[in-house]
């Protein structure tokens, strides 16, 4: 979605605020991929990433299991934000 946002903002100069939420570290794009691709309407489980690594045959290791999680809680924060009514 980014790549498309930024495309978006070179050819039409309209700059979308979710580019700026989104700032992954160099290199980690990979593992946002994969959080994209895990998650679903509900929190991440560990059982998601055990199904995920059986099928892809991908392992995690201890920091992206926890930067996955950090992902999710971010999100979860995210969403619980957006949905409380704005004050006026």
């Amino acid at each position: 979605m980014r790549v498309q946002l930024e495309q978006v903002e070179r050819s039409t100069g309209h700059h979308d605020e979710r580019l700026d939420s989104i700032k992954i570290p160099e290199g980690f794009e990979y593992l946002f991929d994969v959080y994209m691709k895990l998650r679903r309407s509900q929190a991440l489980t560990y059982s998601d990433l055990v199904s995920y690594q059986h099928i892809t045959g991908k392992e995690f290791d201890a920091f992206e299991v926890d930067a996955l999680f950090a992902m999710d809680s971010a999100m979860e924060a995210y969403l619980e934000e957006r949905m409380k009514p704005q004050e006026a």
